[in-house]
């Protein structure tokens, strides 16, 4: 995935100035909250550390130097900040073991790879033609059936599975080096053969 900053904006954020902090938010901040939410399993809270971290962030912005620092103080405190929270959950709720599977450290590496993951898929999608977008989130996104699909849209139902069908297409092509959202593609083409045979 490519991940940039251009000199300008990672010279403004070393400097403390706005513009900075917003190209540095608007670029990490979808995958900390995701890593956030999916390593202490809730939603509020993943956005409350996620705020903190970054907040920390800004606070030392004139340490950094490279946008690959950066990121590794973001991950490295969000993951420290997820983990106090588990604990502090583990010593309300007494469940020891239930806090050794959380705070696993392939877990936690397997949750960053998955952020990532999530973030490229979500900036394929927001590529797609309009239509075959807006077919695609309704069905992917908000669970939404074929048919209440058509009937919300004002089209035919083949209509919806032929935006459904062209997405899933336009997505493979874009997503083609990223071999798991490749896998995830793989699913929902199976689930629609599936549903074709029934």
């Amino acid at each position: 995935m490519n991940e940039q900053l251009d000199t300008g904006s990672l010279e403004a954020f070393v400097n403390g100035k706005p513009r900075g902090f917003n190209a540095v938010f608007n670029l990490y901040y979808t995958q900390i909250r995701y890593f956030c939410e999916k390593l202490t399993g809730s939603r509020e809270e993943g956005e409350d550390i996620a705020a903190q971290t970054f907040t920390k962030l800004f606070k030392m912005h004139d340490r950094f130097n490279s946008l690959t620092n950066i990121k590794a103080f973001l991950f490295i405190t969000a993951r420290n900040h997820c983990l106090d929270y588990l604990r502090s959950l583990q010593r309300k709720r007494s469940h020891e073991k239930q806090l050794s599977k959380l705070v696993d450290e392939k877990m936690v590496d397997n949750k960053i790879i998955e952020s990532v993951i999530i973030k490229e898929v979500y900036e394929a999608i927001e590529q797609l033609p309009p239509e075959c977008r807006r077919v695609f989130k309704l069905l992917y996104v908000y669970g939404m059936k074929p048919a209440e699909i058509a009937q919300e849209l004002s089209i035919t139902q083949s209509t919806v599975r032929n935006h459904k069908k062209r997405a899933i297409e336009l997505l493979r092509i874009s997503l083609v080096n990223n071999e798991y959202a490749i896998t995830w593609l793989i699913f929902l083409s199976v689930l629609e053969l599936e549903h074709l045979l029934q």
